[in-house]
């Protein structure tokens, strides 16, 4: 499996906002090929979103396909009106 986690900081009064989005996102995202869990967390003034994908080809077609469908969704919802990606780390479990 290939895990991602993401960390997300709301700008200053769009918390809902970027709730509202995300929400949005992830239920887009589970519905995709692939994708194995998607869940997010608030911690402090950040929120954090974990994915969890098949394998390292299927977060590449999901995610890194610059045509892709997170590409054409991060378009349509234009999350970072409500919040700036802070990073994220990723790699292949070890069970």
């Amino acid at each position: 499996m290939y895990m991602v986690v993401s960390h997300w900081k709301p700008h200053p009064g769009k918390d809902s906002d970027f709730e509202a989005t995300g929400l949005k996102a992830r239920e887009f995202m589970r519905a995709q090929d692939g994708v194995e869990l998607i869940s997010s967390f608030r911690s402090g003034d950040e929120y954090v979103v974990v994915h969890a994908y098949r394998d390292a080809d299927a977060y590449g077609r999901v995610v890194e396909d610059e045509n892709g469908p997170f590409a054409k969704l991060m378009q349509e919802l234009n999350i970072e009106q409500y919040a700036e990606w802070l990073g994220s780390e990723r790699g292949e479990t070890i069970d």
